[in-house]
C-alpha cells in the first residue's frame, strides 16, 4: 500500500501555571507536517507527542518534555 504517512501532533501544557490560567490542554490535531510551531502562552511544564499514522496504525510515535522558564512579554 502506497499510503502516506499521516501526522498528528499533542501540545500539552501541565502543572501549577497552566492550572491557574485554566490552560491545561492535550488535543491531538492533524498537521501533515514533520514541524510544528506554536506561540509561548507561558513558562512551565510542557510536552510533544507526535505520532505517524498509516493504515490506520501508529507507525511512529514522538515525545519530547519541554521546561519553559523566562518567558518575557506576557
Amino acid at each position: 500500500n502506497n499510503e502516506k504517512i499521516k501526522w498528528f501532533w499533542k501540545v500539552r501544557n501541565v502543572g501549577d501555571i497552566a492550572i491557574s490560567k485554566n490552560m491545561i490542554r492535550g488535543q491531538i490535531i492533524k498537521d501533515n507536517s514533520l514541524t510544528h510551531v506554536e506561540p509561548i502562552n507561558f513558562s512551565g511544564n510542557h510536552f510533544v507527542e507526535i505520532y505517524g499514522v498509516k493504515n490506520n496504525i501508529v507507525c511512529a510515535f514522538g515525545r519530547l518534555e519541554v521546561k519553559l522558564g523566562n518567558v518575557q512579554n506576557m
